[in-house]
């Protein structure tokens, strides 16, 4: 399955989506919104990339999200 993970980065929340791109129309696999721990990004812009690079992983895990494509939105 080809599947691309989009991820938005807000100031309060981080957004994931799942995508099954190998089919004729795209299908969302999964979809999770989870809130950003405070100290990661505010006004738009990321404060701490090693905290937020770990926290990212550790969802990823958690989801058994594995898609190797990602589409990074702030």
């Amino acid at each position: 399955m080809a599947t691309i993970l989009t991820a938005t980065i807000g100031t309060t929340k981080l957004k994931m989506c799942e995508i099954d791109n190998s089919l004729r129309v795209p299908t969302i696999q999964k979809a999770i919104t989870v809130d950003l721990p405070q100290g990661y990004a505010s006004d738009g812009r990321l404060l701490d990339l090693d905290g937020l690079a770990t926290f990212i992983k550790q969802i990823l895990v958690e989801q058994e999200i594995m898609s190797k494509e990602v589409i990074f939105v702030l």
